[in-house]
Parts: C-alpha cells; sequence; structure tokens
C-alpha cells in the first residue's frame, strides 16, 4: 500500500462482519467487496522497536488479503493493482525445496580410506564432500569443498547466528543440540509473553511459519540441513558440520530454526517473507535456504524487500549485514530461477 494508505489500514489485522471487509478506505473497500475479501493483515507483524528500521525498506506497508476461493487469483491482483492507493500486488505461490532426495535411517555409511581425520566424528571419512582423496568408488580427487584447508583458519564462531530457514531441526539431536541458539529473553521471561518484544511469543529455538507458533516441528530435510552447517564437530558422534566448531564447548556457529515447511501440511504455503524478517531480527547474520519458486522467472517483491532487508540490516557481534545464500534447484535446467538469482542472495 501507499504509505498514508497503510496508515489508515492500520497495524490490527481485519476480518469480514456480515459478509463484508471494512479497512477504513472507500477505494480498497470497494476492491475487497468486489474480490469478497474475509480478511486483511500485515505481512510482517507489528513490533514497535523494529518499526522505523521496516519502513525503511516498506516492510510496514505490506498486507496479505485472503478472499473467497469462488474469485480467482488473477481476477483478485488486477483489481486490487488498479485500486487508488494499492501501489502493488502479487499473488503468493507456495515454495519448492530445491532438493530431489528421500531420507532414511542410516545403519550404516561406507567409509572412505582416508586416515589421519582431524575430527573424532566417526562418519566424517564418509562425507567425501568435505574432502575428497579419490579412494571412494567413482569419486574424483579434490571434487570438494576443500573444508580441511580452510579448517585450518577457523571452524566456526558462537559469535555467529545462522536462520536454518527451512523445514525443522530436530532440537534434541544429540549431534545438533549444542549449537541450537537459544533466545534467552524468551527462555527467562514468562510464559505466553513476548518477552523480547519482536512480535513472536516464547519463540525460544525460532518459530514455525506454517502453524504460527512457536513449536518446531522435526522435519528431515530442516534437519540434515542443519548438519551440514553445524553438527558438533569432534564429539565421536555422527558426522562433522562446516562450522560446527573444534569440540571446545560452544565453539561452533549457532542456528535458529526458522520453520517453513512441515512434513504434516506437505506444502511450502508459510510466510517466507515474513521468516526472513525475523531471522535478521532475532540476530542471524547467514540465512540458509534450500528453496525457492517453481517456475523459471516468477518472483514476489515482498520476497525480494525481505532480502534486502537482511541483506543490509542483519547485524551481529562480528557481522555488519547479513547474507542470504539460496540453492538454484538440481533439475539441470537453464534460467532465472528466484530467489537464487536475485543480485544481493
Amino acid at each position: 500500500l501507499q504509505p498514508e494508505v497503510a496508515l489508515q489500514v492500520g497495524k490490527t489485522p481485519k476480518v469480514h462482519t456480515s459478509g463484508v471487509l471494512k479497512t477504513g478506505v472507500k477505494p480498497l473497500d470497494v476492491s475487497t467487496k468486489a474480490i469478497k475479501a474475509l480478511s486483511i493483515r500485515r505481512v510482517f507483524p507489528y513490533a514497535p522497536k523494529y518499526e522505523a528500521q521496516r519502513a525503511k525498506y516498506g516492510l510496514d506497508r505490506w498486507y496479505e488479503i485472503t478472499f473467497d476461493e469462488s474469485v480467482s487469483t488473477a481476477e483478485a491482483i488486477s483489481r486490487l493493482k488498479k485500486t487508488a492507493g494499492v501501489q502493488n500486488a502479487h499473488g503468493i505461490v507456495p515454495m519448492e525445496l530445491k532438493e530431489n532426495a528421500t531420507f532414511r535411517k542410516v545403519t550404516s555409511m561406507p567409509k572412505a580410506a582416508t586416515t589421519n581425520m582431524p575430527f573424532n566424528d566417526p562418519r566424517l571419512s564418509a562425507q567425501w564432500h568435505y574432502h575428497n582423496d579419490g579412494s571412494l568408488a567413482q569419486s574424483k580427487a579434490g571434487a570438494d569443498i576443500n573444508l580441511f584447508e580452510a579448517w585450518k583458519t577457523t571452524t566456526g564462531s558462537d559469535k555467529v547466528t545462522v536462520a536454518i530457514i527451512d523445514g525443522g531441526i530436530d532440537l534434541k539431536h544429540e549431534d545438533l543440540a549444542g549449537n541450537i541458539a537459544l533466545n534467552e529473553a524468551e527462555l527467562n521471561g514468562t510464559e505466553g509473553v513476548d518477552d523480547d518484544g519482536n512480535g513472536y511469543i516464547d519463540d525460544i529455538y525460532g518459530w514455525n511459519f506454517c502453524t504460527n507458533s512457536a513449536t518446531i516441528y522435526p522435519h528431515d530435510h530442516g534437519t540434515h540441513v542443519a548438519g551440514t552447517v553445524a553438527a558438533v564437530n569432534n564429539n565421536s558422534i555422527g558426522v562433522a558440520g562446516v562450522a560446527g566448531g573444534n569440540g571446545t564447548t560452544g565453539s561452533g556457529v549457532k542456528m535458529i530454526s526458522v520453520q517453513v515447511f512441515d512434513s504434516r501440511s506437505g506444502t511450502g504455503a508459510a510466510d517466507f517473507a515474513a521468516a526472513i524478517v525475523y531471522a535478521a531480527e532475532r540476530g542471524a547474520t547467514i540465512a540458509q535456504c534450500s528453496w525457492g519458486w517453481a517456475s523459471a522467472d516468477y518472483v514476489e517483491q515482498s520476497v525480494l524487500d525481505a532480502i534486502d532487508y537482511f541483506t543490509e540490516s542483519a547485524r551481529s557481534e562480528n557481522m555488519t549485514g547479513g547474507l542470504c545464500i539460496f540453492a538454484t534447484g538440481n533439475n539441470g535446467e537453464t534460467g532465472n530461477w528466484y530467489p537464487g538469482c536475485y543480485e544481493p542472495v
């Protein structure tokens, strides 16, 4: 919405009564009636401590409108785009995980013949993508991310927080629990109260944007990604994480679980833009995002605005600005696939 219209619509969600949604703005009310609107709410929940910062990126002016299913999305968008006071309008299309993989419980794993591993994690030698010496069948020496060399410089830092914007992390996983970030204000606050004033209640470990609650539901892919980022290193358990530390307590990066996929719902219908903004305001300076839209060239401006906000506004003790890392897809296709191809990503 244009700034003056957003001020009139306000911060509080509105729902229809007697079949009519009233926003208090006449041109908008005419259009919402025409599309049989059911509700309107701000995409980014009101949080006084972040209002001024969000306003610089126009995040306070994005609203989500739901409407009767008898009206097509295209019809609703067309109508709203022609409405005085509406600056931009687009539909919300579910994201998809950019990973063609199935997960199963591993009871055994082949190991490379490599010796002299830098850490004692029993499956590190099978993580050929970290350090490939060519001893695994059909593998090529050097086809890896050269992680063993990188570890000579750093194995991670507890001064860096990474948002796993994915399925939920298994917070009790024995190889992950030590590197989960805790929201101390909520942990030590009052249950049912937004103690840190970020608009989310009791978000100790993160937020589930699928259920709009603080309950993180473990997800195979989200847990897998978290393990790659920061499984605890040198603990004689499972695998090693890229930034999982050196075995000393608290030496790895810390992870927030920002859940946007939930195996119980089966779709990526969460509010992805809000999830990115939430991650920045929770102190993450790196966002891990293995997802995107299913069609080339498709894009939603609200998500790009959220990425700009994260990239420019995220802050921590050691980092000024944030980095969003997105997947590009595993289908071997060429094209502009967003958000992966967005310039700041």
